[in-house]
């Protein structure tokens, strides 16, 4: 069998080869790769951080804008649980669009790297239902650094890759 190169496959494949969670810094790329999601058959979520100054804030805005309904129990867990039960597409697949992360990142690191992390796991989970879930993490600091999540290194998309390397 015969493997494509990672820049001959479609875009959420090239994402999943360094893990499920990729940073952005460049709006209009994460909109460009966003919209590509979205014609790979993507439901595309967008989740404003910037108003995430503490767990409560995290919990309500994303019970909101995932659009959770039933119960939701504000802690990791329940925040694991409502990822589980996200509307996928027609194909079983989603990708959250977090913009702002590094407001919320500043605010609550501990909980903006755990969440990171159940989005690592629950994205396994989902490829071994057949599913995909992805996150696009969009930060206007070029310098938010996240920790490994579920032991992967969450590094910056392909395309700013070479650009955020220049600017260190």
């Amino acid at each position: 069998m015969t493997s494509l190169p990672p820049a001959e496959r479609p875009l959420d494949e090239q994402m999943l080869l360094s893990g499920a969670v990729s940073l952005y810094h460049d709006r209009d790329i994460l909109d460009e790769d966003a919209s590509r999601l979205r014609s790979l058959g993507y439901r595309i979520y967008v989740l404003d951080a910037s108003h995430w100054l503490s767990t409560g804030n995290f919990h309500s805005g994303v019970r909101l804008m995932l659009d959770l309904r039933g119960r939701y129990v504000e802690n990791l867990d329940g925040f694991s649980d409502g990822l589980r039960r996200l509307e996928l597409s027609e194909d079983g697949r989603a990708a959250l669009v977090f913009l702002h992360f590094d407001v919320f990142a500043r605010q609550c690191r501990l909980l903006a790297q755990q969440v990171l992390d159940v989005i690592e796991s629950q994205s396994r989970q989902f490829l071994v239902d057949g599913c995909r879930l992805l996150a696009l993490v969009q930060s206007d600091s070029v310098t938010l650094e996240i920790e490994p999540v579920g032991a992967v290194l969450v590094t910056w998309n392909p395309r700013e890759w070479q650009l955020m390397i220049r600017k260190t």
